[in-house]
């Protein structure tokens, strides 16, 4: 495709007028033609781009980009995280269709001093359905860079529809935004991001106020609120990775206009002991809530209560952890009681 098409479609898209002759715009389309990006990629960087930016627009995302990189480098230090509080690596823009860069998202003014995540910039949290109910989906949305795990019932043209309806812009999804398995060439990259993106997941759940889309049985499946339903290891109550993401800012995805009996009585008095009054849980229920939840494997319990125990500093994630002794032959493991761990908080 070539500049010209590309900015034919631009300006259909956004209804402007925007000429290949405005100062910057034809380098600016020639570096997205060159780096492979599609129209969806491209719309997603620019969009917010009024026509002054155009020239410094490439200078721009690059400066953003290497800020970025560093911001991430600088805070693993072998095996631990020195600060909890990290944005996420990338995010969903539901306006482009596209999985952009975290950095790509316009910071607004409004946004309270220090705070690195945008108003604009929603979360979703679901449960995961067993291997056999869902499948893996290669999509452009992601740049097909990893298979997408979905559930059967649903698309991910379902989600989007639902969650623009619902006023999202941008969202924080796992399975588009946090690298997956499933794509061999890129497994050491994989094992490189999941080091810092998995155990700093709690952070965008953790914002005051920050909408959360959650699906309590499954991602885009449709609100199922039965005791039975309820029952399974797989619904949003029972998981380990559901107690960090955990908000009063919730709204249910998957809802209907009908609301039937049980589903009154799951969000009058199910959910509320399922969601703590402040983003901070007292140990004793965090330990308890990471013990009686389902996870894949026991490297969640550890990373799960870490960060909702607000610890300063969390470990990096590895699964080789668990069965790598030799590496920590060195290291003592001291077990105390929670009396004991109590009055350390306290000190």
């Amino acid at each position: 495709m070539s500049s010209s098409d590309l900015l034919s479609l631009y300006n259909n898209v956004l209804g402007s007028k925007f000429q290949l002759t405005d100062p910057g715009l034809h380098e600016c389309l020639e570096h997205f033609i060159a780096s492979s990006m599609d129209f969806g990629q491209l719309y997603g960087y620019l969009r917010h781009m009024q026509r002054p930016d155009f020239e410094f627009a490439i200078d721009d995302i690059e400066e953003r980009h290497r800020r970025d990189e560093a911001l991430r480098r600088d805070i693993v230090h072998g095996t631990y995280i020195s600060n909890a509080d990290v944005p996420p690596r990338r995010v969903w823009d539901l306006f482009s269709n596209r999985v952009l860069p975290f950095y790509v998202i316009p910071q607004s003014r409004t946004e309270p001093q220090g705070s690195p995540i945008p108003e604009s910039l929603w979360t979703v949290s679901h449960s995961w359905v067993g291997t056999r109910a869902r499948r893996a989906v290669w999509t452009s949305i992601n740049g097909k860079q990893w298979p997408v795990p979905v559930p059967k019932g649903t698309t991910l043209d379902h989600v989007r529809v639902e969650l623009l309806n619902l006023g999202a812009e941008y969202v924080w999804l796992d399975v588009l935004c946090l690298r997956q398995h499933g794509n061999e060439q890129d497994e050491a990259l994989w094992v490189e991001e999941w080091k810092l993106d998995v155990p700093t997941i709690g952070y965008i759940y953790s914002i005051p106020r920050k909408p959360c889309i959650t699906y309590f049985n499954g991602l885009g499946l449709p609100f199922d609120s039965r005791p039975e339903t309820r029952a399974s290891d797989c619904h949003w109550l029972h998981r380990v990775w559901t107690v960090q993401e955990a908000t009063t800012s919730w709204l249910p995805g998957g809802a209907t206009s009908k609301m039937s009996r049980d589903a009154a009585y799951f969000f009058r008095e199910v959910l509320p002991n399922a969601i703590p009054a402040s983003s901070i849980y007292p140990i004793s229920i965090a330990v308890t809530a990471v013990q009686q939840r389902s996870c894949t494997t026991p490297l969640d319990r550890v990373h799960g209560l870490a960060y909702v125990l607000n610890c300063s500093t969390l470990p990096i994630y590895d699964e080789d952890i668990m069965s790598g002794q030799e590496r920590f032959k060195d290291v003592t493991v001291v077990y105390i009681s929670e009396d004991e761990v109590q009055n350390k908080v306290l000190e």
